[in-house]
């Protein structure tokens, strides 16, 4: 995690060498003296090899690059959420999510099997990590039927959230003609939502992601 000239080239070079560091005969091999310490055997499921090393990434970025979910990026001049939109933010992502699942189960599409497990990636994993303040509203109304978003997704819609208010706050509201049409493109060219798109949507192929990410802005 070394400082580079722009932040995008940085993204770029960190998620380039984590890939390359992952698919190395020397990592693997380190991976199966680790499992053969540790539990006995050198051989382990590879989705569980993904999880393990996807999680540790996570916790690498969100220790080297804090985020304070509370604020707004600095660039954008429309007010920072309050407590009691964090909360409904969350809920309505989840509330996203789950209606999309939905949608896509009862549709015809050929991806409907990869991009059902895609929104399943979006989830929070039990367990994992502590609760934020913008998770206490769907904890207390949950009955088992709410999604639960992990905290990368929370930030992917907290972008959008900004950006959409940051269309509205520039005028764009005024307009007659366009104005979804003109939203939704300009959320899905944001750099701030692309980052976060990215890091949820890292290990699934770019069919799936770009139609993925499309469905849920126009959701």
């Amino acid at each position: 995690f070394q400082p580079f000239k722009t932040v995008k080239v940085g993204r770029e070079l960190m998620w380039e060498h984590f890939f390359k560091l992952r698919s190395s005969e020397q990592f693997k091999t380190k991976w199966r003296v680790f499992l053969k310490e540790n539990i006995g055997c050198c051989e382990a499921c590879p989705i569980f090899f993904q999880f393990v090393t996807d999680y540790i990434m996570e916790r690498l970025i969100k220790q080297n690059y804090p985020v304070h979910l509370d604020t707004s990026p600095s660039e954008m001049e429309a007010a920072s959420l309050t407590y009691e939109e964090v909360n409904a933010l969350r809920y309505t992502a989840g509330y996203v999510i789950r209606s999309l699942q939905k949608k896509i189960e009862r549709s015809a599409n050929p991806l409907l099997e990869e991009l059902v497990l895609c929104l399943v990636d979006l989830e929070e994993k039990e367990g994992l990590g502590e609760e934020h303040e913008s998770e206490e509203w769907t904890n207390l109304i949950d009955r088992g039927a709410l999604k639960h978003i992990s905290d990368t997704t929370y930030m992917l819609f907290y972008s959008m959230e900004m950006e959409l208010r940051q269309h509205l706050h520039d005028g764009c509201a005024n307009e007659e003609v366009g104005v979804k049409t003109k939203c939704i493109e300009k959320i899905s060219k944001a750099e701030d939502v692309l980052f976060y798109w990215s890091m949820v949507s890292a290990n699934w192929e770019e069919e799936e992601s770009t139609e993925l990410l499309q469905k849920i802005i126009e959701q």
